[in-house]
């Protein structure tokens, strides 16, 4: 057999990409890592009243980004079929048996480990003592208990990163992906790293997103879960690129295929490509069929759907994860979890500790001292010893090969470690050896037996191979690895001195020989450091101090492996002097201002109607700079100022804190929202209405969040007249109608306000026979909206060609351009049902006055089911044609202000409903009917939560649950619906703070098992039937008021069970105010009065009652009938009178 020659020339320039560790990572460890945990950590933050703050959150990215710190990501595996770490399996053309012995003998001090193991074995972590030691979970518990924050969440970021890396398939189909040694491996890699790498943080912004979409932090209960579940989902739905349809997995499965794609199903049963099939002609009538990862870079639709689910899957899992730290950390504190035992290595030799307080890890200076001093002297023996024993092998080895390879190095193998020459060109190659990849600034010294180890070892395994390569090749070779890597120290000196001359500052951490405990931690500035070999040998001791230098700030851009400089012991005392005088200082926050915030439109917040604003500050004695964070964006700046140039129609949030060498100051913050458009002109009835010619009216719609107050705005024609003043306040989302004369309109849906009579003067035309005009809205004489100019003399839409046909003049989008034409349309365009309001003779208007315009409504998925996750955006406005229905592996979001009407048909959900909208920007559920329909919402299946949160609900049938729905309703309101909330078959609804007004049937209703949970809510004025009826379920109210039932019973419960407290019955005029058939019922602290018509509690049919501090006044029969073998207890208040029972 002929052997591969790349059997023995891969391994040698192979050990440089893996042990720079770059070439293996799962997630970009400077882009999409720190992009993804930005989001893990705004994502928890949305949800967690104990927020993290901007410093602790680039703590855990700092240390997300040092857990690819070679070779610590060999660990970084694990495949959930076969338990297993890295296996060293398609790795290329490379065997996997010899990845297998490079991993084991010199990536890693033992076979690499899977990384749930990895994530608690402190034993093996403290090996890596040299590659940043201990960052176990545990650990990560020990330092927040011990109260070293900053270590602590360092510390966690570690475990953040190793959760992340299950997210990627690669790392858990046990697919290595070494991208930048594509030439050598022949393997191109990981498509997907490559697609996510373009994702940074300041282009990723999700977490807004997952929560509007209803998606919450995953509670897991155990750290491990989130890696099994984790590993699971991406090795289940997902191929890497060397394991499609791999029989070494069951899963996925390419479900259907078409000319160009493979497609799969996700978790939620969403159908999504993935894969890319590729047709190769074999012959003249074959064709060979290729299943793919790779595209194309104008295509990505394969990593697009990868990266959009298991990024999301990273970030709810992730907020979890430090939902969950925070739990167990907590729980360690009080003492009611015991404290981790804790491994270290120190002095070679592997050491436990036990006691809270009795270390102090990481770079904290308390307690610090003796840990370094000891670490100190095994560290520089460790790299003294390597550098000796690294220079002697790979003289030897090179001569074995050929006696001139000796002389690419010119390593001078017999010279002690302290001999000069020997010893700085040793510590030079060692240097450059571990420096292949480009993007690793500086390797470690003590790496210097990896190059020697694959040349040995190859070459000896090589000896039973039919070798019969040329040594000139192997030569070759390393003269070529020579070249690059002396490049490579040259470019990385120019970029030390860049660095220097921008006077950035590192983060240093001593290791010395020193006795002075005190002196063994300092900060020193990055121009005190010096690259290897370059010392000054003239020192008093002639040793140099080994120095780890660190980015502080990794958010700007960190994360490289830590560098090794030297410093004399002058150097140190200097730097500790500066250091001692500048911790003294301490910085005042800087006064933020936006003089345009002066001139806010809103009375309640910052509203401006410019895309440009300008933030300034005052200078901050003893501020070397400034940090500020544009909108998520962060930045470091020397001026007092910055202008923005902001989206419309969005939020901006700026933020800014001194800074100096030795600590930093209080955060100021200002919002600032923008709208060019905040009030809009949004419909114009200048034909009148059927009623007469006379009666124009027009709408204002507030696009914004705000209160606006309206006394500087002005509306008027651009011929004068009109001229209305306008006054009062609008607020956030509403309409204002204004009417020509009064009494024109009658509608419900908005404030109405008369400018004007039936003077010629306030006419919007020639009393509508003709004849246009451009209308203008200023505010303070600044003209913020228009309609379109006149052409012709007409109007851009509407029209009055008799007095049955005045249909109005609506605008398409209140936040576009109101000039142009095409933003314009005649109402009942699109459809001639949706309509709202009466004329001053109670016809119907052919309008929409205070509601979204018909012409903006859409058919809610073309009246098509859905069968998969769909999201109604904000301020849409859609109506269900027929009957659609949401798929049971599917999700309806939709988003605050947004309207779906109900007209002609119910809208059913097999799947999950999620309508979160705002308080001042509901969700609204209606009809287009001034009665209630029987049309409802339908939710069916138990299938997962459905939630109505700040959602109105009008004219409807209400909602309906079957078959074990579950449903949360907070914040909302059901008005002048035909039922509220009805539940069957062991449905179950969670309602708080809720209206329930004026229902013609039962506001609740509850059959079959079903169980209701209501409190803090309201039901007024139900006509025909019980206001709350229960019937073999069970129900707990609190703080509840039921108030004003027309013809039924307040409460009927029905083979029940019924819990109150707290709460209040009145106002029955026609019934008892609660009765009871066959029922068990607890009430407590709660009042029944005002009962017109009927017993304050009836018992009946074998019911029986516990009543504490109960009053029941101002009933016209009697207080508490019980008959039929009913029973009672406790005590009650009737009619001003205790009863004991």
């Amino acid at each position: 057999m002929k052997f591969d020659f790349s059997k023995i020339t891969v391994p040698l320039v192979l050990v440089g990409f893996f042990l720079t560790g770059a070439s293996a990572l799962a997630f970009d460890d400077l882009t999409t890592h720190p992009a993804i945990t930005d989001e893990i950590v705004d994502f928890y933050n949305i949800f967690s009243e104990d927020k993290l703050s901007a410093e602790e959150k680039e703590w855990i990215i700092s240390g997300v980004v040092s857990e690819d710190t070679p070779p610590r990501w060999v660990n970084h595996f694990y495949d959930p079929i076969h338990k297993t770490g890295w296996t060293g399996e398609n790795t290329g053309r490379v065997p996997a048996w010899l990845m297998r012995y490079l991993a084991e003998n010199f990536l890693s001090f033992t076979a690499p480990v899977p990384a749930p193991d990895w994530l608690h074995n402190q034993e093996l972590q403290a090996e890596y003592h040299n590659y940043l030691g201990n960052r176990t979970w545990e650990k990560a518990l020990y330092e927040y208990a011990n109260g070293n924050k900053k270590e602590a969440y360092v510390t966690l970021g570690h475990t953040l990163h190793l959760m992340e890396d299950m997210a990627v398939p690669d790392h858990t189909r046990d697919d290595p992906h070494a991208h930048e040694a594509r030439t050598i491996t022949g393997d191109y890699g990981s498509p997907l790293e490559e697609y996510a790498k373009d994702f940074t943080r300041e282009n990723f912004k999700v977490a807004d997103e997952l929560a509007v979409k209803g998606m919450t932090p995953i509670q897991r209960g155990e750290v491990d879960n989130y890696f099994y579940a984790l590993a699971n989902y991406s090795n289940g739905y997902f191929f890497s690129k060397d394991t499609i349809n791999d029989p070494k997995y069951a899963n996925p499965k390419i479900i259907r295929e078409d000319e160009i794609f493979g497609y799969g199903i996700d978790k939620n049963g969403e159908e999504f490509k993935l894969v890319k099939i590729v047709n190769l002609k074999k012959d003249k009538f074959n064709v060979d069929k290729i299943y793919t990862l790779l595209e194309e870079e104008k295509e990505r639709f394969l990593m697009k759907n990868y990266f959009s689910r298991l990024s999301r899957e990273a970030i709810i899992n992730g907020a979890g994860l430090i939902e969950l730290f925070h739990q167990e950390a907590e729980a360690i504190i009080a003492g009611q979890k015991p404290v981790p035992e804790i491994f270290v290595k120190e002095n070679g030799v592997i050491k436990e500790i036990v006691t809270l307080n009795g270390y102090i890890g990481g770079v904290s200076a308390v307690g610090e001292g003796a840990k370094a001093f000891a670490f100190a002297k095994d560290s520089y023996s460790s790299v003294k010893e390597n550098i000796s024993a690294g220079a002697s092998k790979i003289a030897s080895v090179a001569s074995s090969l050929t006696g001139k390879i000796t002389d690419i190095f010119s390593l001078e193998a017999s010279h002690s470690p302290e001999g000069g020459d020997g010893l700085a060109a040793a510590m030079e190659a060692a240097t450059s050896l571990s420096r292949l990849n480009l993007d690793n600034e500086v390797g470690e010294v003590v790496d210097l037996a990896v190059f020697d180890t694959v040349v040995s070892e190859t070459a000896e395994s090589s000896s039973n191979l039919s070798f019969s390569a040329s040594i000139t090749q192997i030569q070759a070779s390393l003269e070529d690895i020579k070249k690059q890597t002396m490049a490579l120290m040259e470019e990385d000196k120019k970029k030390k001195n860049s660095e220097s001359e921008k006077n950035q500052t590192a983060l240093n951490l001593v290791k010395s020989e020193s006795t002075d405990e005190t002196d063994t931690v300092r900060r020193a500035d990055s121009s005190a450091s010096r690259s290897l070999g370059d010392f000054d040998k003239s020192e008093a001791d002639n040793q140099p101090r080994i120095i780890f230098l660190g980015l502080p700030y990794s958010g700007f851009g960190g994360g490289a492996a830590p560098k090794v400089s030297l410093v004399s012991e002058s150097e140190q005392g200097e730097d500790q002097e500066e250091e001692d005088e500048q911790e003294t200082v301490s910085l005042s926050a800087p006064i933020l201002s936006v003089s345009q915030c002066d001139y806010s439109l809103a009375t309640d917040g910052c509203l401006l109607a410019t895309t440009t604003v300008n933030f300034s500050w005052t200078a901050v004695s003893g501020a070397d700079h400034y940090a500020i964070s544009k909108n998520g964006e962060y930045a470091t700046t020397i001026d007092l100022s910055f202008t923005a140039n902001i989206s419309d129609f969005s939020d901006y949030n700026f933020s800014i804190s001194a800074i100096s060498n030795a600590t930093t100051s209080a955060t100021s913050t200002q919002t600032v929202s923008i709208a060019t458009i905040p009030l809009a002109i949004n419909e114009v009835a200048w034909m009148g209405t059927q009623a007469s010619t006379f009666d124009e009216w027009l709408e204002i719609k507030n696009n914004t969040d705000f209160i606006i107050d309206l006394s500087q705005w002005v509306l008027e024609s651009q011929d004068g007249a009109p001229y209305i003043q306008l006054s009062g306040t609008i607020g956030p989302k509403e309409y204002l109608v204004l009417e020509r004369r009064e009494n024109t309109i009658v509608t419900s849906e908005a404030s109405v306000l008369t400018y004007g009579n039936g003077s010629s003067e306030w006419a919007m035309h020639n009393n509508g026979n003709g004849g246009g005009e451009e209308i203008l809205l200023s505010y303070a004489s600044t003209t913020l909206d228009k309609t379109p100019a006149i052409s012709g003399g007409d109007w851009t839409a509407g029209e009055n060609t008799s007095s049955t046909t005045r249909k109005t003049m609506e605008r398409v989008s209140s936040k576009e351009s109101g000039s142009d034409t095409s933003n314009w349309a005649t109402w009942g365009t699109n459809i001639e049902f949706i309509k709202s309001g009466q004329d001053a003779e109670g016809n119907s208007i052919s309008g929409t006055p205070g509601q979204c315009n018909s012409v903006s409504f859409n058919n809610l998925n073309n009246g098509q089911s859905i069968y998969q996750d769909s999201t109604l955006e904000e301020g849409g406005c859609y109506y269900v044609s027929q009957n659609v229905q949401v798929s049971a592996t599917s999700t309806l979001a939709i988003e605050p202000g947004v309207q779906v009407s109900l007209y002609l048909d119910d809208l059913e959900i097999n799947g999950i409903l999620n309508a979160n909208g705002e308080e001042n920007n509901p969700i609204v559920f209606d009809s287009f009917s001034g009665t209630p329909t029987a049309n409802k919402i339908k939710i069916s299946g138990n299938n997962g939560t459905s939630t109505l949160d700040n959602v109105v609900v009008s004219n409807t049938g209400g909602v309906k649950l079957n078959n074990g729905a579950d449903l949360e309703i907070t914040d909302s309101e059901f008005i002048s619906n035909n039922a509220g909330i009805e539940l069957n078959n062991n449905s179950a609804a969670i309602i708080e703070n809720t209206t329930f007004a004026s229902t013609t049937n039962e506001a609740i209703a509850a059959y079959g098992g079903s169980s209701v949970s209501l409190a803090s809510s309201t039901i007024t004025n139900t006509i025909d039937a019980d206001a709350v009826s229960v019937y073999s379920s069970t129900l707990s109210m609190s703080s509840t008021t039921i108030d004003t039932v027309l013809d039924g019973d307040g409460m009927g419960a029905y083979n029940s069970t019924i819990v109150i407290a707290s709460s209040t019955i009145t106002n029955v005029l026609k019934g008892d105010g609660i009765g009871s058939y066959g029922s068990v019922i607890t009430i407590a602290t709660s009042t029944i009065s005002d009962i017109s018509d009927g017993d304050g509690i009836g018992l009946y049919s074998n019911s029986s009652a516990t009543l504490s501090d109960v009053i029941i006044e101002n009933v016209s029969d009697d207080g508490v009938v019980v008959a039929g073998g009913s029973e009672i207890s406790g005590n009650a208040t009737i009619e001003g009178e205790e009863t004991e029972y």
